[in-house]
């Protein structure tokens, strides 16, 4: 049976992920990182479960809540 997860963006600003579609990752692996125009770290994604990255956003830009990325277990 297949089981997804959604990670959204605590928090709005810039996103830099730390991890490409398809990589297999455990919970609680850091999947990235929000910051603000200044650079600071404000944020981040975590993942809830242990699977393969089946979607991230592309976009730099992000909103607090959006769903970022796509975890398939």
């Amino acid at each position: 049976m297949l089981r997804c997860a959604s990670v959204t963006a605590t928090a709005s600003g810039l996103w830099y992920p730390t991890h490409a579609v398809g990589d297999v990752v455990d919970t609680d692996t850091v999947l990235g990182t929000i910051r603000n125009h200044f650079g600071e770290a404000i944020g981040s994604a975590v993942s809830p479960i242990n699977g393969k990255i089946m979607f991230q956003v592309s976009s730099l830009a992000i909103n607090g809540g959006e769903t970022i990325t796509w975890i398939g277990a």
